[in-house]
């Protein structure tokens, strides 16, 4: 009982360490459209992102684009839906039968945004 007890004190512990640690980074500003084939994305933060994560739909096996390198800010970058794939399963992501529902951006610094439609 008292490993069962020791256990669940240390993963509070560690719950609260990340929850603290992610609300002193900034947030993301950004802009989010979708049409049938592209997603635009604008970056409103006054510093760059780098190699930003870019998710569609599910944050576990969604549908996963890199944008290798640095994204500007103010800058809007158009990314076609075809170059996303699945991060378990790799298969594309099929615009013509899938729709996207949520985009979640992560990026190394900031906290993790997500858009619903």
């Amino acid at each position: 009982m008292k490993k069962i007890f020791l256990a669940l004190i240390i993963i509070a512990v560690a719950a609260a360490v990340w929850f603290t640690r992610e609300s002193f980074k900034p947030r993301l500003l950004l802009k989010v459209e979708v049409t049938s084939e592209v997603l635009r994305i604008t970056n409103g933060n006054d510093n760059a992102w780098e190699n930003a994560e870019v998710i569609l739909n599910d944050a576990f096996d969604g549908p996963i684009f890199v944008v290798s390198g640095f994204w500007p800010p103010n800058t809007k970058k158009e990314l076609s839906l075809t170059q996303f794939s699945g991060r378990l399963n790799k298969q594309a992501f099929k615009p013509e039968f899938e729709k996207v529902y949520k985009v979640i951006i992560d990026v190394e610094g900031f906290q993790i945004a997500s858009h619903k439609f």
